[in-house]
């Protein structure tokens, strides 16, 4: 049947799996219609399975991704002796990072000369001398020749990310060959008109847009209105590090793309708040007019206006939070000095819609009542970052989770947070936040390894938990976390075993030589099993499905009091009279049945399951991140223990040793 789908079917399954490479690569092994339509999707964008952070679990080797492009590459692949690739992967390539590229490509090369030790047994010295060049000027033998390709075979390109060192000249004839992208990042060290230029002159069709600049102002400001005035329709703009954000460039954003603009992102410096005119070396603010046409922006949801010091004041905010920006729902205002009139002007503007606050970094203590302000007026709010420094900010975080029911990222890591605060704090995250809480980071608190334990056990959704520098946990805590993903048999030697485990583990007990035993067993099961609900966890390669089986309650104790009435009425003869049978029963009471030894402690084992109280059913963990750096009470023993007891089933856990030594680096529990 599947090799009848014709290929526009399959085309349209396989997008829904762009970013579980693992399911993509099987159905590549199915056969060759599943082959010919995975491979595009599978090769469109590799880059963002690459993650540097070490927080996913399968975060492809980018070295040995290079090493297969570098066999699409004539130029790149003669030199160096590689094997030329069945498929024309570079062909498929959708979005490029040439950051990646060239931050990796020295790493591919010495990949290259592995792999021909490895084949001829020593490598030419001809041969090392070019992959050594190659490695010297990286420029001439790796970018040049793989850009050049790239333009010639990859007619699709629809996203660009350009990094430090790109020259202008191969940002210009990507930027020429591809008049259509719709996504284009540059961040480099110094951002110039130059790199501007280009994106006025050849791009109609961008959709996001970002410019970071590590040297403030090194590019004009109408240089940056030509490259915003000439799209279409921009829908995501961020710029980075005090960038000359002037009335030009305003006025070409709010007026060209008011409509489509949903993301807007100014970071460092005077830049949308107020402009530096410099005179005689000294630089003086003054306002911008356009910001009040911020409120033309009426499909704006994320806003993020960050490291603006002082110029960021409360008629500013009130300009910024005008009522026709009815869908912003994502503010960042992280390193500015607001303070709780501020904060508060915030929750009643955007009341009943906010779902993300940051606000890491300002300069102000906020009290109490103002986080029972944002509350009340944003029960909506899913993510909140703020550095928390003293006792009033934790109980106003502590009211705050009481009300929002659905917080699912709590960014709270701080100083100051001391031992009863900080317990008592998780304590009524693990009680509110149960059911919710996917992110937690409470870095450098003095939180107890009894109340990590407990937030463990109940947030079973948790799947990052950042403790930096908490200087309370120990070894205790990497238990903890060894208890979720313990193994089958430790879990039935510690009473933590599921339904399912425990009947495989009485089957297995019992044996294969007796049916009888293993009938009974099953009827014990299929009773047991009855008296309340179970959630069956099903574990699939890449996913998990949960499937729940609602039973209806019996009465246990009922049942087997009828079972047995029959069970003894069934083997008795025909009673001839009342007396009688009360004797035969009484003998039977008196001289019990023999029974084999297997059925008899099959037998035992189910009246102790009855008869006993359940043991504590634990829910699939999701954790797949703990982050333990400069925790200086958790051991390398412990660490090492933890990961033999989970095997492949645990998170990924950083930690450092207590002289600031990384143990074995990014330690990968899984």
């Amino acid at each position: 049947m599947a090799n009848m789908l014709p290929p526009e079917c399959l085309d349209n399954v396989f997008s829904n799996l762009s970013h579980d490479r693992g399911s993509l690569h099987r159905c590549m092994r199915v056969n060759r219609n599943f082959f010919s339509v995975a491979v595009q999707h599978l090769y469109r964008n590799v880059w963002t399975y690459y993650d540097p952070s070490g927080k996913t679990d399968n975060s492809i080797k980018i070295d040995q991704l290079l090493v297969a492009y570098f066999r699409c590459i004539g130029p790149i692949a003669a030199p160096l002796d590689l094997r030329t690739a069945s498929v024309d992967y570079l062909s498929l390539m959708r979005h490029l990072n040439l950051d990646l590229l060239r931050q990796n490509a020295s790493a591919a090369l010495e990949e290259c000369r592995k792999g021909k030790r490895a084949v001829t047994g020593q490598a030419n010295t001809t041969d090392v001398a070019e992959i050594q060049q190659a490695e010297m000027c990286p420029e001439t033998h790796v970018i040049q020749p793989f850009v050049a390709a790239v333009v010639k075979r990859c007619p699709n390109l629809t996203e660009l990310i350009v990094g430090d060192d790109t020259t202008t000249e191969i940002l210009s004839t990507l930027l020429a060959a591809y008049p259509r992208l719709s996504k284009l990042e540059i961040h480099v060290e110094q951002l110039t008109d130059d790199h501007l230029n280009p994106i006025a002159r050849y791009c109609r069709s961008l959709r996001h847009l970002s410019l970071k600049s590590q040297m403030p102002y090194s590019f004009s400001d109408e240089a940056l209105a030509g490259a915003l005035f000439a799209q279409d329709a921009l829908q995501t703009f961020a710029v980075d590090q005090q960038s000359p954000i002037q009335n030009a460039s305003i006025n070409a954003l709010i007026s060209k793309h008011s409509s489509s603009l949903t993301s807007l992102v100014v970071v460092g410096g005077p830049s949308l708040i107020t402009t530096a005119a410099v005179s005689s070396g000294a630089a003086t603010a003054r306002p911008v007019p356009p910001l009040s046409h911020l409120a033309l922006c009426t499909n704006l949801h994320h806003l993020r206006i960050s490291g603006e010091s002082e110029s960021l004041t409360l008629p500013h905010l009130q300009t910024i939070l005008h009522p026709n920006m009815h869908s912003l729902s994502s503010l960042n205002f992280s390193e500015t000095s607001l303070d709780d009139t501020a904060v508060e002007l915030i929750a009643m503007s955007t009341k009943g819609r906010l779902r993300s606050l940051t606000l890491y970094g300002i300069y102000n203590i906020l009290q109490t009542k103002t986080f029972a302000t944002l509350a009340s007026s944003c029960p909506n709010l899913e993510h909140f970052h703020l550095d928390l420094y003293n006792k009033a900010e934790c109980d106003g975080v502590r009211e705050m989770v009481a009300r929002c029911g659905i917080l699912k990222t709590l960014v709270l890591g701080g100083m100051y947070i001391e031992h009863e605060t900080a317990d008592a704090t998780v304590d009524e995250i693990a009680t509110r936040c149960a059911s919710t809480l996917r992110r937690l980071d409470i870095s450098h608190w003095k939180v107890s390894d009894d109340r990590v334990a407990r937030l463990l056990d109940e947030c079973a959704e948790l799947e990052e938990l950042v403790m930096q520098g908490c200087a309370e946990i120990t070894d205790r805590t990497v238990d903890a976390i060894g208890d979720l993903f313990a193994s089958k048999e430790e879990r039935i030697a510690g009473g933590e075993m599921s339904y399912g485990d425990a009947a495989a583990t009485r089957e297995e007990a019992v044996g294969e030589g007796n049916s009888d035993a293993r009938q009974a067993i099953q009827e014990s099961q299929s009773v047991v099993q009855a008296t309340e609900s179970a959630v069956v966890p099903l574990e699939r390669d890449m996913m998990d499905v949960d499937i729940e089986v609602e039973v209806a309650q019996v009465n246990v104790s009922a049942d087997a009091n009828s079972n047995m009435d029959a069970d003894t009425s069934a083997s008795g003869t025909a009673p001839t009279t009342r007396p009688a049978q009360e004797q035969e029963q009484a003998q039977a009471q008196a001289q019990p049945q023999e029974q084999p030894a297997e059925l008899s402690a099959a037998v035992q084992v189910q009246e102790q399951q009855v008869t006993s109280p359940r043991p504590r059913r634990l829910a699939t963990p999701r954790l797949k991140y703990v982050n333990l750096t400069n925790c200086t009470k958790v051991t390398d023993e412990a660490v090492e223990r933890g990961r033999a007891r989970m095997g492949a089933r645990g998170p990924r856990i950083e930690w450092k040793k207590k002289d600031g030594t990384v143990t074995g680096g990014v330690v990968v529990l899984v």
